[in-house]
């Protein structure tokens, strides 16, 4: 029964690494259980820290060769890489549903959409700008910290989402499949495997940390509010922004200067 039990835990984060990055894992091919997919989303935030280890090495190898601007950006193109440029393409194509949008059904018809409009090309510009920048300002020695929080923080928010607003009714994806399995219960597993990320933080910045967790939070309430108020609920690219955003979000409040 241990051995079993094991096996899903392990099976869930292979889904939950296949979902939001390009590596390549172990038994790949094999079909995701219905009970896989309900763990996997409580391996988000691990999986956004592992993300953002990868981002935050980069960025300190590329120092050694690089001003800090360079560098980050240089960083952001290898996360880019590995994620597949996977929430920067929802970035853009909410940007461009909701604000190209009017009617729920207009909204949903452009987020399916491939193109890329003027309102999803700004977003997707400022969102990558406003990220490189704000790595750039990290001080060394606290990058590495604040950059797996921060990305873990990104991939919790997405759960916090999906347990406030159900998805979008009559929209088949396996976002939709993921995100309607979502409890309470999966939430407190995601933030205890966030909590390590976070104490890191905290050690070295504490109120600036605390800020971070509050504003990822608010982010996913805001973003994923705003979404049912104009669709009826959320999709996989609503999901993407919110942990691009939130992500985002916490790295303002961790370089800010008050």
């Amino acid at each position: 029964m241990a051995k079993e039990r094991d096996a899903t835990y392990l099976g869930a984060f292979r889904v939950s690494v296949q979902f939001l990055t390009r590596v390549p894992v172990p038994g790949g091919n094999q079909l995701a259980t219905r009970e896989e997919l309900r763990l996997a989303a409580g391996f988000f935030p691990l999986v956004g820290c592992l993300i953002g280890a990868c981002t935050g090495l980069v960025y300190l190898g590329a120092l050694h060769l690089y001003t800090p601007l360079l560098a980050a950006f240089l960083a952001l193109a290898v996360e880019a890489l590995v994620t597949g440029a996977f929430h920067e393409d929802a970035l853009a194509d909410v940007g461009d549903a909701f604000g190209g949008g009017i009617s729920p059904e207009d909204v949903l018809r452009i987020m399916k959409d491939s193109r890329l409009g003027t309102f999803g090309a700004l977003s997707l510009m400022m969102g990558v700008l406003i990220r490189g920048l704000a790595i750039a300002s990290l001080p060394t020695d606290q990058a590495l910290p604040f950059l797996v929080f921060s990305a873990g923080l990104g991939r919790a928010a997405i759960l916090a989402a999906m347990n406030l607003v159900a998805p979008v009714a009559n929209r088949e994806s396996l976002s939709k499949d993921v995100a309607a399995l979502a409890s309470m219960r999966m939430v407190l597993g995601g933030a205890a495997l966030l909590a390590p990320a976070l104490l890191w933080s905290c050690s070295l910045a504490l109120l600036p940390s605390l800020a971070a967790l509050a504003l990822g939070l608010l982010t996913a309430w805001g973003i994923s509010a705003r979404s049912r108020a104009r669709i009826g609920g959320v999709t996989g690219d609503v999901l993407g922004t919110v942990a691009y955003v939130a992500q985002t979000m916490a790295l303002l409040a961790l370089v800010a200067h008050p």
